[in-house]
């Protein structure tokens, strides 16, 4: 007989052009949390590196019952096109989204299933800040923009969460397949928990250890950074966050 207090996770992978990271954040993931994996899903877009294809052959034959690998449609385009058509394709209670790049680390994951419960009213967030220890990762005068961000984010939102923009989270399924996402770019990030809290949901965040990328290459350019600006008011005085049934 199944345990009931047993969850079932599925981890949505975002990957580009990554291969050892790759190949890293797979095996982390199962080896620390095997009891609570049902499934692997990794997403590319149709340009995906050959040497990343070739990764994700050799994770598919390793993992041959639990990993997939899906091209994102065109009518998804972007990061967050990615990350939304990743999140239909989920069937499992709680899903955690994050990237091949080794910026969302891997060990952080039992942290976040551990700390979620059951509750499919809540949502566990990663935080740079309350780890404290990321300021020599990016120059001092993007660390600084970022922190008035995130306290403009803060009150503009009434919430004291200190990490809007970093998309490493346990999700209840069924509350993100009942939001209209606008966001196919990184703003999605933003979107993605901003939707939430409009609607109540609690957030818990736990500090995690975030070093940047020593593999591939960065999509997040400074311009779709600016568009977290303009996200950041469309969640703010959007009425209607529900699909159409």
């Amino acid at each position: 007989m199944q345990n009931k207090n047993k969850k079932k996770i599925t981890i949505i992978i975002l990957a580009t052009n990554e291969e050892k990271i790759l190949k890293k954040t797979v095996d982390t993931i199962f080896n620390d949390n095997k009891k609570n994996i049902n499934k692997f899903i990794i997403i590319t877009p149709k340009n995906v590196s050959a040497g990343c294809l070739k990764t994700i052959k050799k994770l598919k034959k390793i993992y041959k019952n639990i990993l997939s690998h899906f091209y994102q449609p065109k009518k998804f385009p972007g990061y967050g096109g990615a990350s939304i058509f990743g999140i239909s394709l989920v069937s499992s209670k709680f899903f955690i989204l994050c990237d091949a790049d080794g910026e969302t680390d891997p060990k952080e994951v039992k942290n976040l299933i551990r700390e979620v419960g059951d509750s499919e009213r809540l949502i566990v967030s990663c935080s740079r800040w309350l780890a404290g220890n990321w300021s020599n990762q990016y120059p001092m005068i993007d660390y600084i923009l970022n922190w008035i961000f995130q306290k403009f984010t803060s009150i503009l939102f009434f919430t004291n969460l200190t990490d809007y923009t970093v998309g490493y989270r346990i999700y209840p399924t069924r509350l993100m397949k009942s939001i209209k996402f606008k966001n196919f770019n990184q703003s999605f990030s933003l979107e993605s928990i901003l939707i939430p809290i409009k609607r109540g949901i609690k957030i818990k965040e736990i500090p995690y250890n975030f070093i940047r990328r020593t593999e591939g290459q960065s999509t997040n350019s400074f311009f779709n950074k600016l568009r977290y600006v303009k996200t950041l008011f469309e969640c703010r005085f959007r009425e209607n966050t529900r699909k159409n049934k």
